[in-house]
């Protein structure tokens, strides 16, 4: 099941909660902006959030898994500009089968794609972030927040010089197929693979969709091998009723290897027309 911001802040409720100001040196985690633009591996140009995790605590994954809260980003920008939803890098996973979360520890990049006012040639450009997250160690976890200017160079780097290597979500190479089954009555996702393509170590770790309940639960759902083919089988219902933004699509990482640096695939599909399962 994947749990509400309320039923997570409920779980969490006995923990010492804090509120810092996330200024360089102050509570666990600091965060900034960095003073130049990165360009993704899809020649998008982003912006960079970094945060700095003291040892032992840890920052959450878009979907936090059983338990936590992802950072959230929001950015103004010159007249013009524009900015899309923050891109979170491979996940590493932490706890246990029966309370499974995702996040990172030591320091964390998001990358948030911007695109340029028309005919800016502008050298850098002004950017005012409103930065918040929940961070863990333990028991303990405290919210952070940050609040201030920046200004960025729009001269970009790859993001390979970013402070730590870690994958970010790719498309699937063909390679990789995804299918549904059973459409009608127990819908599956099927993600395959020759066996012989060397995809190693594939496991889903689902995003949170509303509408989109996982079955299996918050994963990670590991390939199994089925004579030539290495294959995930990940059932799912659909609640209609609960697709508050439009239609509901199916939304996950495909992460292969145990590495951060692993390959690291975006899983985004469009469902078939299904009806809402009966609750």
């Amino acid at each position: 099941m994947i749990i509400s911001r309320a039923m997570r802040l409920a779980v969490y409720g006995a923990c010492a909660f804090l509120t810092l100001a996330a200024t360089r040196g102050a509570g666990p985690v600091a965060a900034s902006i960095v003073p130049h633009l990165a360009v993704g591996h899809d020649g998008s140009h982003n912006i960079v959030v970094r945060f700095t995790i003291d040892p032992q605590w840890h920052l959450y994954w878009s979907n936090p898994g059983d338990s936590g809260i992802a950072p959230t980003v929001k950015l103004t920008l010159p007249a013009g500009w524009t900015a899309s939803e923050p891109i979170f890098p491979r996940p590493q996973v932490f706890g246990t089968s029966k309370d499974r979360t995702y996040g990172y520890s030591s320091s964390l990049d998001l990358l948030v794609p911007v695109t340029a006012a028309a005919g800016d040639t502008a050298t850098s450009i002004a950017v005012t972030a409103s930065i918040e997250w929940m961070t863990c160690k333990g028991s303990v976890c405290v919210f952070g927040k940050f609040d201030g200017p920046a200004q960025v160079s729009t001269q970009a780097v790859p993001i390979a010089g970013l402070s730590i290597v870690r994958a970010y979500p790719s498309k699937l190479p063909p390679s990789i197929s995804t299918t549904f089954e059973g459409m009608l009555t127990a819908p599956t996702l099927v993600i395959s693979a020759a066996a012989s393509a060397g995809i190693e170590g594939m496991r889903f770790i689902p995003d949170s969709v509303a509408g989109i309940e996982f079955l299996d639960g918050t994963g990670p759902m590991i390939a199994k091998i089925s004579g030539e083919r290495v294959a995930i089988r990940i059932p799912f219902a659909v609640h209609l009723a609960d697709a508050v933004d439009g239609p509901p699509r199916l939304r996950g990482l495909l992460l292969t290897g145990s590495k951060d640096s692993d390959s690291t695939y975006r899983i985004d599909l469009a469902l078939p027309d299904v009806p809402a399962k009966a609750k």
